[in-house]
C-alpha cells in the first residue's frame, strides 16, 4: 500500500550511497575541529611556559578557582589579593615568570641562563606555602576558566609539577573551547564558514591554545550569536539560551553588550507577548553580572597602577572615575579617539599579534587573512526582518566596542592620560560574530558556498601555519647559526 505523494525512484545501476567520511570531510564544524586541534596542539607545544598574553596572571586565576577560591579573598597586609602555592611549585612558576617578565629575549636564549629567584617572605599563617599576587586577574569571573580550572584540579589530585600542570591546562582549554566554537558553527544558519574563519583567526586560535580568558570569551559569544540568529520562537530553547548568555556575559565585562543581541529573537510587534521569554533568557545573565560585581567589588588589581604611575588610588576607582567623567565629559571620548590614531595597528592585533606584542606574523599574512575573512562572510542570511536584525547586530557590536574602552578607562587609565590605556585589538574579537550578522543581513547577493568554503579553509590553514612560523621564528630560531 503506497502513501499519497510518495515517489519511489529506482536505484541506478552502480550508484553508491554517500560515504559518511566524505560528508564528514566537507562539514564546516568537523573541518574546524581538525584544524583547531592540529594547529592548536602545535602552538601549545611551541609556546614557551607563561609566554602567552598575561598568561601568568590567567594561570594563577584558573589555579585559584581549582583551589575553591572562586571569589578572590586571600590578601596580604596591604590588601593585595593572591593565592598560596606550594614552595616547589612556586619555585618553578617564578623561574618561568621571571624569564618572561624581565627578559624579553627569545626563549631559547633566555632558557640558557636561568634567572635567579629572589628570596621569598614566609607567610606567618601558612609557612608551608608561598603567597603570590594575582597580577591583575583577581576580578575575573570563573566562566572562561572552567576547563583550565578542571585540569588544574586534576593536576593537584595527581600531584603534577608546574610544567605538567601548565600544559595539561593548555590542552584542556584548547579542546573545550574548540568544541564550544564547533557547537556554534553547527547551530548558526548560513554563516558556518564565516564562523570558521573567525574562530581560526590567529588571535582566536592562539587565545584558546594558551591559558587565557580570550578563548572562552569568543567561544561563548559565538554560541550566543548563533542562537540569536536561528530565528526559533522565544518559547523554545529558552533554558539553553539563558545558560550560554550567562556564560557569555561572565566571560569579560564588555560581553554584557550581547544582551542586546537577544532582541533579534523578539520582534517589536510581539514584544508584549514574549516579554516573559526575554526575561528568562537575559534575566539570569543580568543577575549574575550584578552579583559578581558585588561579590568581587570590581577588583582589577589597580594597586599595580598606583605603584606604576604614582597617582592616587581613587583615580582608578570606577565610582570616582564616573564622577570625573561628569565633570570632564570630553575627556573619555577624546582619549578613546586617540586610540584610533593608528587603526591599522588595532586591526593587526585583532588578526593576530601574539605573545606580549613581540610575536608578529609575516606582513603579507594580515591583508591575506583580511580578504579571506571578508570573502567567507559574503552571504545572505534569511531572518524575519533583515534590516531590524542588522540594526540590532550593529548596536551590539558598537555597544561592545564602547564597553571595552569604558572598562579600561574606568579602572586602568590615569586622568592625565591622552589615550585609553590597556586596549588591545584582540579584545574586539567577540564583536566579530555580531558584525558578520550585520553584513549578512544587508547583503543581497553573496558568494557561493563553495567559494566561501574555499576562502575559509585556505584562511584557516594560513592562520595556523602563520602562528606556528611566528612562534618558532621569535622564540626558537632567532640567534641560530
Amino acid at each position: 500500500m503506497s502513501t499519497v505523494g510518495e515517489v519511489h525512484l529506482p536505484r541506478q545501476r552502480g550508484a553508491r550511497p554517500a560515504l559518511p567520511v566524505l560528508t564528514w570531510l566537507t562539514d564546516p564544524a568537523a573541518i574546524f575541529i581538525v584544524l583547531s586541534a592540529i594547529f592548536g596542539t602545535i602552538i601549545v607545544a611551541f609556546t614557551p611556559p607563561l609566554r602567552g598574553p598575561d598568561e601568568a596572571a590567567h594561570f594563577l586565576r584558573a589555579y585559584a578557582i581549582a583551589q575553591g577560591n572562586i571569589i578572590s579573598s586571600p590578601a596580604d597586609a596591604q590588601g593585595r589579593k593572591g593565592i598560596f602555592l606550594a614552595p616547589r611549585f612556586h619555585e618553578q612558576f617564578a623561574l618561568f615568570e621571571a624569564r618572561n617578565a624581565h627578559e624579553r629575549r627569545p626563549f631559547r636564549a633566555a632558557a640558557a641562563e636561568p634567572p635567579p629567584i629572589g628570596a621569598r617572605e614566609a607567610d606567618p599563617v601558612r609557612p608551608d606555602s608561598v603567597f603570590v599576587h594575582y597580577m591583575g586577574s583577581e576580578g575575573h569571573a570563573p566562566a572562561p576558566y572552567l576547563p583550565h580550572a578542571a585540569a588544574a584540579l586534576a593536576a593537584r589530585l595527581i600531584d603534577l609539577d608546574f610544567l605538567a600542570t601548565l600544559y595539561l591546562m593548555r590542552l584542556t582549554g584548547l579542546l573545550a573551547m574548540t568544541l564550544v566554537a564547533a557547537y556554534a558553527i553547527i547551530l548558526v544558519p548560513s554563516l558556518k564558514w564565516a564562523f570558521v574563519a573567525i574562530a581560526m583567526l590567529p588571535a582566536a586560535l592562539y587565545g584558546r591554545s594558551v591559558i587565557n580568558a580570550d578563548g572562552g570569551t569568543l567561544a561563548y559569544a559565538m554560541v550566543v550569536a548563533a542562537l540569536c540568529l536561528r530565528g526559533t520562537p522565544l518559547s523554545r530553547q529558552r533554558s539553553q539560551h539563558a545558560v550560554w548568555m550567562t556564560l557569555c556575559v561572565l566571560g569579560k565585562p564588555p560581553n554584557i553588550a550581547f544582551l542586546v543581541l537577544a532582541a533579534m529573537r523578539a520582534p517589536l510587534r510581539d514584544l508584549a507577548r514574549c516579554w516573559r521569554s526575554l526575561v528568562v533568557i537575559i534575566g539570569p545573565a543580568m543577575l549574575a553580572v550584578v552579583l559578581w560585581i558585588a561579590a568581587s567589588s570590581g577588583d582589577a588589581g589597580t594597586w599595580r597602577l598606583v605603584g606604576l604611575t604614582g597617582a592616587s588610588a581613587e583615580h582608578f576607582d570606577p565610582v570616582w572615575k564616573l564622577g570625573f567623567m561628569l565633570e570632564q565629559p570630553l575627556h573619555f571620548p577624546t582619549a578613546m579617539l586617540a586610540n584610533f590614531s593608528d587603526p591599522g595597528e588595532l586591526w593587526r592585533q585583532l588578526i593576530g599579534v601574539l605573545g606580549l606584542f613581540d610575536t608578529v606574523l609575516q606582513p603579507w599574512v594580515y591583508p591575506a587573512l583580511t580578504i579571506g575573512l571578508v570573502a567567507a562572510c559574503l552571504t545572505r542570511v534569511e531572518v524575519g526582518s533583515r534590516r531590524r536584525s542588522a540594526g540590532v547586530a550593529a548596536l551590539t557590536a558598537t555597544a561592545y566596542a564602547l564597553a571595552v574602552f569604558a572598562v579600561f578607562y574606568l579602572v586602568w587609565t590615569p586622568i592625565d592620560a591622552t589615550h585609553v590605556w590597556g586596549v588591545q585589538g584582540r579584545y574586539f574579537l567577540p564583536a566579530l560574530p555580531a558584525i558578520v550578522i550585520m553584513l549578512a543581513c544587508l547583503v543581497e547577493r553573496g558568494l557561493s558556498e563553495g567559494t566561501r568554503a574555499a576562502f575559509a579553509v585556505a584562511g584557516s590553514l594560513l592562520s595556523g601555519a602563520a602562528c606556528v612560523e611566528a612562534i618558532w621564528r621569535v622564540e626558537w630560531a632567532e640567534g641560530l647559526p
